[in-house]
This record gives C-alpha cells, structure tokens and sequence, in this order.
C-alpha cells in the first residue's frame, strides 16, 4: 500500500494470481540477499567505502555522484569489530550503505538510488537482524521513505528483529524522533500494510487448508476408485493366468509330443546311417581282404624263394665255418706259443725286479745299522722298527707269489681277448662272402 502525507488511503485489492506472483518474488528477491550477504567485507576504521562515508556525513549530492561512478559500493558491508573510535554508540555492528542512510534519515531519492544499485539490499539484515525497514522507522525516516522500502520488500512488515520487534511494534513504542504528522502516517500506513497482509496470510492459508482438504477428499475417492479397479483388474488378471497356465500346459504337452517324435525320427534316422556305414564298411572290408590275401600269397611265394636261397646259403657258410673252425685252430696254437714265450719273459723280468728289491733292502739294513751305531756312540735313541726282518722276508715272499698269480691271470686275459677279437673277426667275413 502506498505511503504519503495525504489522507489516509484503503489499500488496493490485488487478486490470487497477482499475490502469488508477488510472493514468489519476494522469496527469490529474499534469497538473492542472503547469498550477496556473504559477499565484500571492509572495516570501518581501515577501509570504510567512500560511498559510507558520505552517507554517514549526510552529503546526499556526493553521495549521487558517487552511485552514478561506481555503484559496486552499494553492495559493500562495512563492519566494526568494537575496536574503532565510531562517531556513535554502538561499537560493533554490521552494515550496507542503505541501512546507514535510513538510520541518517537520507531523503527518498537517494534510498531509490541504493536500491537501483543494489535491489536485493532491502532484505539484507544487520547484525542485529534489522531491515532497512527496521532502521528507518526506528531513526524517524520521512513517510516517503517508509513507504518505498514497502513496496520493495512487503514482507518486512513482518519481519523481527534480534529482539522480536516488527516495524509496526518499534513505531508504537517510539515517537519522539519524528513529526507527529509523519509518525501518524507511518503508523496508520505500516498497521494497514500489517493487516492487509496478516489478511491475505490468513486468506492464503484457508485457501491452503481448504485445497488441503479437497486434496485428501480428492485422493480418498482416487484410493477408492484405485482399490476397485485393482480389485476387477486382480480378477482379470486371475482369469488370465488360469488361462495362460491351461496354454502352458497344453504347449508343454505338444511340445513333448513333438521333442518325442523327433525322438523317433531321429534315432530311425541314425539306425538307417549305421545299417549303411555297416555295409559300406563289409565291402570295403571284403576288398581288402581280397587285397591282402593276394599280397600274401606273393609273398609266400617270394618268401620259398627267399628260403631255398638262404638254405643254398646256410650250406655255403656250414662248408666256410668247418674250415674257419681248423684255421682258428691253427691260429690259437700259434698264439698260444707267443704268450707262453711273453708270460716267461714277463716272469724272468719280475724276478729280476724282485732280486733287485731284496738287494736294495740288504743295503738299506745296512745303512740302519751304521745309523744306530752311529747314533749309539753319540747317544742318541732310535725307534725300534714294528717288523722284524723275518717277517720282512714273509712279505717279500707274498709279494712273489702275488707277483706270479698276476702274470697268470694277465696273460689268460690277454689270450680270451685275442681268441675272442679273430672269432668275430672271421664271421664277419664269412658273412659278407655269404651275401656277396
């Protein structure tokens, strides 16, 4: 509703559609605030904007000039941590260029200016949680003034404060910083506002109510309905599956007629192959057999021919054998006599070593005993031997006949290998005159 100095005016009525069209504005205008709240922060003694300033020294025309320059500033917080030397009481606070200006009672045209600047400044709160509107009616702001934060921001009429106090509620309570002619119509104009909008609250929230009740009616009566076609639909549906188990069954009966009669066919079809694999099988079988029995008797032919050779043969190589046999002899009579003649040389020669051996002891026994008188005249001990020397002459003995037994066996040896290298020496060359 609008504010001013003339007399008091009934506010429009605005219809459902316009209201929640407005509502809906103050919402989104109300949460574009809160998010530019969080925005540029300045102290006041080390970076106050000059924009605040001039506020706070009420020279409005710089103040223009300055909105016109730069109207980023407009959206600036200046803060007081309680440490600066303020030029008024409150020591700590929080606020935008437009609460200053209508805690300094700035004239309408410059709180128009801040808010072209920065729109959603009117729902930006204080510390203290003050509107713009808050501080307005609280520092005697003109009526025009009061009037122009409404119409932005109809909702703030509402609005507490920190200390739960609404606009309508701080204007009650304090007249003296105004004109009673401004206090009567801010007071007149924010209680009407107040009504108008506890009325349309009111009217928004039985409307609410009644689509409430018409919705919980609207969707009894839908349940209802809903419950009766399932009810009909769960009977169709029954019906259906009854029919579509009778179909299964009735499929799975043919199916297994149908499985079994390829079944059938199948194994008729597989015997039928077999029969003729067999038979493709006996003939073959005959032919080869017809094959191999003429391969055979080919071979049993070839086979005498081979035997009466090798019988012709084995007459030819009985004859060679029978005189190999006289030769071998005669060569291993021969043979004999050389190794007798190389066993005795063998035998003389390990006698002379032997005779050679017992020389050598005979010295060195002389040797020892003219170390022990030696060592007797000079006093030395010798240690006696372990042996005598009979036992030393039993093992000079052994040695002899050990001697001997091994010549006899080397020679023995020597005799069968030769024996043995010209027996197959002369088969091997019987047998390659035989096939020759």
């Amino acid at each position: 509703p609008p504010l001013s100095k003339s007399p008091r005016r009934k506010a429009p009525e605005m219809n459902d559609e316009e209201d929640l069209q407005r509502t809906l504005a103050a919402a989104q205008l109300k949460t574009e605030a809160e998010d530019n709240m969080k925005g540029k922060e300045v102290l006041y003694n080390d970076g106050a904007t000059p924009l605040y300033t001039a506020i706070e020294e009420t020279r409005w025309s710089e103040v223009m000039e300055l909105l016109d320059v730069i109207p980023e500033q407009a959206r600036i917080w200046v803060k007081s941590t309680g440490t600066e030397n303020t030029t008024f009481g409150w020591s700590l606070w929080k606020r935008l260029p437009i609460h200053e200006a209508c805690r300094r009672q700035a004239p309408a045209w410059i709180i128009a200016a801040l808010l072209h600047a920065f729109p959603e400044s009117v729902t930006a709160v204080t510390q203290f949680g003050e509107l713009p509107l808050h501080c307005a009616v609280e520092c005697g702001a003109t009526p025009e003034v009061v009037n122009l934060l409404l119409v932005n921001n109809y909702e703030g009429i509402l609005a507490c404060d920190t200390s739960g106090r609404t606009p309508v509620q701080i204007v009650t309570k304090d007249e003296s910083m105004m004109d009673p002619n401004d206090y009567y119509h801010i007071q007149e104009s924010l209680a009407s506002a107040h009504n108008y909008l506890s009325q349309s609250n009111e009217k928004w929230e039985k409307k609410l109510e009644s689509l409430k009740l018409q919705h919980e009616e609207e969707m009894k009566r839908k349940e209802a309905n809903h419950r009766e076609q399932s009810a009909a639909e769960r009977k169709v549906i029954a019906l259906l599956q009854n029919k579509l188990s009778q179909a299964e069954d009735h499929f799975v009966k043919v199916q297994d007629e149908k499985n079994s009669l390829k079944k059938t066919i199948s194994m008729h079809s597989t015997q039928r192959e077999e029969w003729q694999n067999t038979m493709g099988k006996g003939k073959e079988s005959l032919v080869e057999m017809k094959d191999r029995l003429q391969a055979e008797h080919a071979e049993s032919e070839r086979l005498k021919t081979d035997i009466e050779k090798r019988d012709a043969c084995i007459v030819f190589l009985q004859k060679r054998i029978a005189i190999l046999e006289d030769d071998l002899r005669n060569v291993s009579v021969l043979q004999r006599d050389v190794i007798g003649k190389t066993l005795q040389q063998v035998e003389l020669d390990l006698r002379i070593m032997v005779e050679s051996q017992q020389i050598l002891q005979g010295q060195l026994k002389g040797q020892t005993r003219g170390l022990e008188v030696l060592a007797s005249k000079r006093g030395i001990e010798l240690p006696m031997p372990q042996q005598d020397d009979e036992e030393k002459k039993e093992e000079i003995v052994d040695d002899n006949d050990n001697f001997d037994e091994l010549a006899c066996q080397a020679a023995k040896a020597a005799n069968e290998v030769i024996m043995k290298a010209e027996h197959e020496q002369a088969l091997v060359d019987l047998e390659n005159e035989a096939f020759e």
